[in-house]
């Protein structure tokens, strides 16, 4: 059920064209938006659907890197309220990519 559920919400995303609104800024989809919700959780179906460990911590910066462009685009717009919610999202990805490193097999000796 879950997978269906997955497969309906991907097939409705790439439905719906989302516009560039911060072109070469790497900011994507901003926070002032209303597209924006749709853009963090299509970021979450992509970051769930990598299932090796190094990959999700790939992703998991790939991810924190857009968020923290939205933060800057949001900023050199004066917009306050939207670049906190893009810094709450950044916040959110770092945290995963903390949690994919911790979890990455190390030398335990020293």
């Amino acid at each position: 059920m879950k997978a269906l559920f997955v497969l309906i919400f991907m097939a409705l995303a790439l439905a719906i064209p989302m516009p560039v609104l911060a072109q070469g800024s790497g900011a994507g989809v901003t926070p002032d938006s209303f597209l924006y919700g749709l853009d963090v959780a299509l970021d979450e179906v992509r970051y769930l659907l990598t299932f090796d460990v190094r990959g999700k911590a790939k992703v998991g910066l790939e991810i924190a890197e857009e968020r923290l462009a939205e933060v800057r685009e949001m900023v050199l717009q004066n917009k306050l309220e939207a670049s906190q919610r893009a810094e709450h999202e950044h916040g959110r990805a770092l945290g995963r990519v903390r949690s994919s490193i911790d979890s990455l097999p190390g030398d335990e000796t020293g």
